[in-house]
């Protein structure tokens, strides 16, 4: 085991001002299903899932800004917001991940930012809304040399696909991944 450049992994609801949501995850050679907010649900015995549950896809608006909901949406029906995932995924240092979006039909162009947080122990007791915990490690946002010249807009032209890539050097331990 590589204790120095393996780390585990759970995920956020990948926060956006569109609609959408990431349906799978590839972690390194891991296929990873996401929480789906239409199908999870009516699961008997409910899914463990690596990602948060979350009500729906649409975006945060109002005064979301100022609750829980800006780290993780809202929370699935009859949940509190950001209540974290009891599943991690272990993934080296370095790693390609990419992100599987539902149909990206929406009309807001913008970025597509990845952030990383160090839970400091178990992500499943961590929260992540408070403090500055959260490290951007990528983004992408409008390039007039590209056609479409956003981000956002080029989603759909990769089959809703978008892929970072970890960074090689990080510590070993458990992150969130939004």
């Amino acid at each position: 085991m590589l204790l120095t450049s393996a780390f585990l992994l759970s995920f956020l609801y990948p926060c956006v001002s569109a609609h959408g949501y990431v349906q799978q995850l590839l972690l390194g050679p891991n296929l990873v299903e996401a929480w789906n907010p239409y199908k999870d649900p009516q699961k008997n015995p409910p899914v463990n899932k690596v990602t948060r549950k979350f009500l729906d896809n649409g975006p945060v608006t109002d005064n979301a800004f100022l609750t829980d909901a800006i780290t993780c949406n809202y929370g699935a029906k009859g949940a509190a917001n950001n209540v974290p995932a009891n599943v991690s995924v272990e993934v080296a240092a370095g790693s390609k991940v990419s992100f599987f979006w539902t149909e990206w039909t929406s009309d807001h162009p913008g970025p597509i930012m990845t952030y990383l947080a160090n839970c400091a122990g178990d992500c499943t007791t961590f929260s992540g809304s408070t403090g500055n915990v959260w490290v951007k490690i990528h983004q992408a946002g409008y390039d007039s040399t590209l056609d479409p010249p956003w981000a956002s807009k080029r989603l759909p032209t990769q089959n809703s696909t978008w892929s970072v890539t970890l960074p090689a050097k990080l510590a070993a331990g458990e992150y969130l991944l939004r």
